[in-house]
């Protein structure tokens, strides 16, 4: 709060002096700047202090770049359209470790391309649902785990000046789950708590199936390192919402084209843990697969089982997929440099 303002701002969690006399600590701290965001009226103060704010205007911002998106889509010209962009109260959510917020953003143009022209029924016209997500950073203990880039993974970039001289000021930290062994001193043992991801209760079976065999695959690799049933894969439970950072979720979304597929992580800026593991994938593509199968084999042999039925590769992709994007959501990237295939 600055004076009758609140403002919101990104914190920049890049330059510190950790471990260091707090004098050092803000020096770093205040050499470089933050990003100021927002900043709203304080509408209301009540008896004990709580201060009421309107974050409508934050909430229907263009804070996420979607019209320079869409023009790197090739549909340029599109705008927001403040008229026609509502927060809405109705679609709030509140969960143990996260607040949910959501906008509907109206973006014009007098030019519409075909992507915008293939989904929209008024494609001069695109209304998204722009939500925002307030997180709780984790609770202390985790320990930070410098990169190697021999891992294939990513990382979480800081700079240290408290660092010694004649050390790296640069560190890199490898984004990963808290996962710890009830009992550290043995080579093999059980974790306090395991990472579980859910697969979206919207895949239809036996699509369903192949995403929970896929994604289970990683326990194996967690088994090998020592860590016993570390990583196990459910359906999302009914009634629990994909939305709640408490889950990590392997999405299933339907689109009109192929699209691609996504493995993301929500991660701490000041340590790389990550928060929650989210996958997103595209409806069309097992059957984008499919085709390309039956245009080799024949889409007679849909069916008829083994290793020539388009439908069991294409499940089989699935679950190669499935494996895949999870593999990025738990910290690892594209590792071409480490293939063992020529």
């Amino acid at each position: 709060r600055i004076g009758r303002k609140v403002v919101a701002e990104f914190e920049n969690h890049k330059f510190r002096a950790a471990r260091a006399p707090e004098a050092e600590q803000a020096a770093a701290r205040d050499a470089f700047s933050v990003s100021t965001v927002w900043a709203g009226d304080v509408l209301e103060t009540t008896p004990d202090g709580r201060i009421v704010v309107d974050i409508g205007s934050f909430l229907t911002r263009d804070g996420i770049g979607v019209a320079d998106a869409l023009k790197q889509a090739g549909e340029a010209g599109y705008k927001l359209v403040p008229d026609l962009s509502i927060a809405d109260p109705g679609a709030v959510k509140v969960f143990p470790e996260n607040l949910e917020f959501e906008a509907r953003q109206t973006y014009a143009s007098d030019t519409p391309g075909p992507e915008v022209r293939n989904i929209a029924p008024d494609p001069k016209l695109i209304t998204f649902e722009v939500r925002h997500s307030l997180v709780k950073l984790p609770e202390p203990g985790y320990q930070p785990r410098l990169f190697d880039p021999r891992t294939g993974g990513f990382s979480t970039m800081v700079l240290d000046y408290a660092a010694p001289l004649g050390e790296e000021i640069v560190q890199r930290y490898a984004n990963r789950f808290r996962l710890e062994k009830t009992d550290p001193t043995a080579a093999r043992s059980p974790v306090k708590k395991p990472i579980v991801f859910y697969v979206d209760r919207a895949a239809p079976e036996p699509i369903r199936s192949a995403l929970v065999e896929g994604a289970s695959w990683w326990n194996q690799a967690f088994d090998a390192a020592g860590f016993e049933g570390a990583f196990q894969v459910k359906v999302l439970p009914e009634g629990a919402d994909p939305l709640d950072i408490r889950y990590n979720v392997i999405n299933w979304v339907d689109r009109a084209t192929r699209g691609w597929s996504y493995g993301q992580a929500v991660v701490d800026p000041r340590t790389g843990e990550i928060v929650k593991g989210s996958v997103l994938l595209g409806a069309l593509r097992v059957r984008q697969d499919m085709l390309i199968f039956e245009g080799l084999v024949g889409a007679h042999r849909n069916g008829t089982g083994g290793p020539n039925d388009p439908i069991q590769v294409s499940l089989a992709r699935l679950r190669q997929l499935s494996a895949h994007e999870v593999g990025h959501s738990i910290g690892f990237a594209h590792n071409f440099a480490a293939s063992t295939q020529d």
